[in-house]
């Protein structure tokens, strides 16, 4: 009997497994400085891939792995100096919401995630510099579009995933019990992608 439930539940499952390129907006942090004071990546096209299961008709568990061939972009008053080829790669969980039945033609999703973004290393004016990796949460939303019946579909949407980098003093916060601390502005390296590309489901 156990045996027998558990096939009648794994039958109701889907995995969806998707490719999409898009074009990736990008913003940088800021640095004291003269010639330039903020650094970031360039804006740039991109191409991500994801393996997800239905964990039911409405809720899913997807992998993504995201990449954006750019380059280093450094940013002062009245210039900008692309300085070297930059891969920014993403992995993360993503959990999501789709609305509507394995039926409809049309099918909302909205969810978010977490795991981590690696920007690799490169070389600025003969100086190598290491690649870092930093936890970074990312969120979406968009449209699956199946023909009725059709295990081919096509998805449209948009993504956000902000990357924390540093934290520069923002001043002071006192407590009467604890005491005073230093705050801190925390800054964020943003990429904002907008994505198109095709699915399959079995």
């Amino acid at each position: 009997m156990v045996l027998v439930g558990s096939v009648a539940s794994a039958q109701g499952y889907r995995v969806e497994l998707s490719g999409a390129v898009g074009y990736t907006f990008g913003d940088g942090v800021t640095f004291p400085g003269t010639l330039f004071d903020s650094v970031g990546a360039e804006n740039a096209f991109s191409y991500n891939f994801t393996l997800g299961v239905l964990l039911s008709e409405r809720f899913e568990v997807e992998f993504l792995w995201a990449r954006q061939p750019t380059a280093l972009l450094l940013s002062g008053p009245g210039q900008r100096v692309a300085v070297d080829g930059l891969d920014i790669d993403n992995f993360h969980a993503f959990f999501s919401y789709n609305w509507g039945d394995d039926e409809d033609p049309v099918r909302p999703y909205l969810g978010g995630g977490g795991g981590a973004t690696s920007y690799r290393s490169l070389t600025v004016q003969g100086v190598a510099v290491p690649g870092r990796t930093r936890f970074s949460t990312t969120w979406g939303a968009g449209v699956k579009v199946y023909p009725r019946g059709n295990s081919f579909g096509l998805k449209l949407g948009i993504r956000w995933t902000p990357t924390y980098i540093q934290s520069e003093p923002g001043g002071v916060w006192c407590d009467p019990y604890w005491g005073c601390f230093t705050t801190g502005n925390a800054q964020y390296s943003n990429q904002f992608e907008f994505l198109g590309g095709v699915m399959f489901r079995f």
